[in-house]
């Protein structure tokens, strides 16, 4: 009977817990869920400057080279220079001999060798002075301050009229042709400055101005060339060598500046966006709050900053820099010291 009496008042308890549940329901009331927070770093949008700047690759080039060809077919008597070497203006760079001057001589080595007596060895050693007397070597030399490149042929050799030996460059007329992309060639102007880095170099960057803007020859070309000339260069630096230049473009002055971490783009709807925060600029720490993912849109971008403008964005707003990729609109959030 007890059991019985204890049973009946335990299912009213749970009827009466349920029938007032559906109450609260059909009056419009929920009950309330725990939401999930999320720690975040902020940082200040600013006011300020900034450089817009594009980024094409090409490679150096001297506007002053000479590449020497064989004068006549001979042998190469003496050249002892390689690649990369600094040559003076009027260096002997290689020293030809004709075909035929080169036999005579030959011949008249090969007579003392074989001559078996020693008056037969004078007369031939003779010879041998009239030979060397009469040889008229051509001297080929630098006619500027150069430096040797694609060295051709080596010490020795024989060469057929016409023959490409070597080329000089002129250290002085060395530039950087860029390639710039159609697309891009209407922000670039005559004097605009650049910063242009060498692949493979590690010992400094080369600085230069635009120079010359080529007119395209081919309309269908993606790519224009565009002439920068150096202003300060690194000695490693040499001819057709490839590398990037950085352009300054143009300044944006007195911009909506944040930092480039905040921003999140979407890839599917191509929007982009950051989470903005209600944090107490006092002290740059404020209790829990709600991240609200603000639409704006995205102009220059250099290094650590981006250029942003839209609606609810302004001077001094608090924006997530860290811990807000890929958390919801209207997610609880607490700002966190970096």
């Amino acid at each position: 009977m007890r059991n019985w009496l204890a049973k009946l008042i335990l299912y009213g308890i749970m009827a009466a817990i349920v029938i007032s549940i559906i109450g609260c329901k059909q009056r419009g009331e929920t009950v309330a869920t725990v939401l999930p927070r999320v720690d975040v770093v902020v940082k200040k949008v600013t006011l300020g400057t900034i450089r817009d700047k594009i980024r094409v690759t090409g490679r150096t080039s001297a506007l002053r080279q000479e590449t020497f060809r064989a004068p006549i077919a001979g042998k190469t008597v003496s050249f002892q220079f390689v690649e990369g070497d600094q040559l003076p203006r009027g260096q002997t760079v290689m020293v030809l001999r004709s075909r035929e001057a080169q036999a005579v001589l030959d011949g008249a080595r090969e007579l003392v060798e074989e001559a078996g007596t020693p008056e037969q060895k004078r007369e031939a050693e003779r010879a041998l002075q009239l030979a060397q007397k009469d040889v008229q070597d051509i001297d080929l030399r630098a006619r500027f301050n150069s430096i040797l490149v694609n060295r051709k042929v080596n010490e020795g050799e024989y060469v057929v009229e016409g023959q490409e030996l070597f080329t000089l460059i002129d250290p002085q007329s060395l530039v950087f042709f860029a390639d710039v992309p159609v697309q891009l060639l209407r922000k670039v102007k005559v004097g605009q400055k650049a910063d242009i880095r060498f692949f493979g170099i590690s010992d400094g960057i080369a600085y230069g101005i635009v120079r010359l803007i080529e007119p395209r020859l081919d309309p269908l070309a993606e790519s224009a060339r565009v002439r920068i000339d150096f202003t300060s260069l690194p000695s490693s630096v040499k001819a057709e060598m490839f590398g990037e230049a950085v352009i300054t473009v143009g300044t944006c002055q007195n911009v909506l500046l944040a930092p480039l971490s905040a921003i999140l783009k979407n890839e599917e709807t191509g929007t982009v966006s950051v989470m903005k925060i209600d944090v107490d600029q006092a002290s740059e720490r404020g209790p829990d709050t709600i991240g609200v993912l603000q639409p704006v849109t995205l102009g220059v971008v250099e290094d650590s900053v981006a250029q942003v403008s839209g609606r609810g964005i302004g001077e001094g707003i608090f924006v997530a820099v860290r811990g807000h990729y890929g958390i919801p609109d209207s997610t609880r959030v607490r700002v966190v010291k970096e």
